[in-house]
């Protein structure tokens, strides 16, 4: 059965991606941004597109003094002139030609502005050394292979002519397309799993669509990443430990689940009148409301907040039915190991609360004890008591032990702890875990994560 719903799953993460991927187009679009397939093909296009200009602005004719633009070019700086070029052109309609003198100036002036007041560009020669730069600069982007765009020149259509104008090429329509396709199924939405995964060499997932997108590691060295496959297909033991580690079941902690509802819906921002200084209870959670008066900016920030928020805990409330969860690993360049999904033991304090063991461990003997209290100790960290020797944060643990016991019925009802624990979430779902022990006693099966710094 658990096979089955894998596999579902893994469909609806590649479908999510894609999904997610054709909205933040969209929305790039809709505010003229610079989209992801316009800056992989100016990146496509850059380095000849240099070799270009630089070679036309160091041409200079027989009995002929260099010209202003080329000075200007040199002035600006070759890259800047392309890479202003590109901007301007790869933001228009690829299906609605733009008339070309306007392109130049638009372009000329732009760039130019990376060297003047282009406030100060009024005089009528001034205005043709703006196009004259920008013309040049389109002139020299259009003439490399597999160039970009076109420069269509002026035809007779009755009694009138048509305008010159700049168009993407066909061979840019068919990369824009080519481009299109191969992002928008690039990123899914990686989850975790319900079945233990695949070895980290073939990718963790069972889909191979979702499986080929996951990286070894992130190593960006090409030498380094292949040395690292070589070791890994030789079985190196860095893989094998990687393996186990996304091999351990986990499951979602479920006491935390109405926790941080209950701290994101009570998560208002206030504005102080006379300072301006805003606070809410939670730093670590967005604000569930906010003043009606702030900033745009300020206003899609926290919206955007709220958005990733709500979705990766909506995410963890669906997972919390499964009794078994796994995460797909991968390791950085320095060996690291991390988890693939989003959702994950290694983010915020919030997102780590949330995590336990799938199979517990019963808290029988002296040592045990002790490190659940260090652990405890540790995410409070009140009077900076992590820093301190294991022994007394045993200690701290033991005189503290009627208010962790109170606190782990009602975290509410102490808002003092629970707004100023060093990982608030954290701290609560360690002294909730020690209070079921204290009422269970030896016979109690932990299943809290115990974090070890290294």
């Amino acid at each position: 059965m658990n096979e089955h719903l894998e596999k579902f799953n893994e469909s609806i993460m590649f479908d999510r991606g894609v999904e997610r991927f054709d909205r933040r187009l969209q929305k790039a679009e809709e505010k003229k941004l610079p989209t992801s397939i316009d800056m992989a093909l100016k990146r496509e296009v850059f380095e000849p597109s240099l070799v270009a200009l630089e070679l036309a602005a160091n041409t200079i004719p027989k009995y002929r003094t260099e010209e202003q633009w080329q000075k200007d070019v040199k002035e600006i700086g070759v890259a800047n002139c392309v890479s202003t070029a590109y901007d301007v052109l790869l933001h228009k309609d690829p299906k609605e030609p733009l008339v070309f003198i306007k392109a130049a100036n638009i372009i000329g002036k732009y760039a130019l502005s990376l060297k003047l007041d282009i406030n100060s560009i009024v005089e009528k020669d001034d205005m043709n050394r703006v196009l004259t730069l920008g013309t040049q600069i389109v002139f020299a982007i259009c003439s490399i292979p597999k160039s970009l765009f076109k420069v269509t020149e002026p035809e007779q259509q009755g009694i009138h002519m048509t305008e010159r104008t700049v168009e993407f090429t066909e061979y840019a329509l068919e990369r824009r397309e080519d481009i299109y396709e191969y992002q928008r199924f690039s990123s899914p939405m990686f989850s975790p799993m319900v079945v233990t995964p695949r070895s980290i060499l073939e990718g963790s997932y069972y889909d191979e669509r979702l499986a080929s997108r996951v990286s070894l590691s992130t190593a960006k060295n090409k030498f380094q990443i292949a040395k690292i496959r070589e070791s890994a297909v030789l079985g190196a033991k860095w893989l094998k430990a990687v393996d186990a580690i996304q091999s351990v079941g986990l499951k979602v902690n479920t006491d935390m689940i109405p926790i941080i509802q209950q701290a994101y819906t009570m998560n208002h921002l206030t504005v102080d009148a006379e300072t301006g200084a805003k606070t809410r209870p939670f730093s670590k959670l967005p604000p569930s409301r906010f003043p009606a008066d702030l900033k745009r900016s300020e206003v899609n920030g926290f919206k955007s907040l709220q958005g990733t928020f709500l979705g990766e805990f909506n995410e963890a409330r669906d997972y919390a039915k499964e009794e078994v969860i796994y995460l797909p690993a991968f390791v950085d360049f320095r060996g690291r190991v991390y988890a693939v999904p989003k959702l994950n033991h290694q983010s915020v304090d919030w997102m780590k609360s949330l995590w336990l063991f799938s199979e517990g461990k019963p808290i029988d003997t002296p040592e045990a004890a002790k490190w659940l209290k260090i652990h405890l100790a540790n995410c409070g960290d009140f009077g900076k008591i992590s820093k301190a020797p294991f022994d007394d944060r045993v200690k701290w643990v033991d005189d503290n032990h009627d208010r962790i016991m109170s606190y782990a019925e009602d975290p509410f009802a102490d808002m003092e702890w629970m707004t100023e624990a060093s990982e608030p979430f954290c701290f609560t779902a360690a002294c909730m875990e020690y209070r079921k022990w204290m009422t269970q006693g030896d016979s109690y099966v932990c299943h809290l994560p115990i974090a070890v710094d290294g």
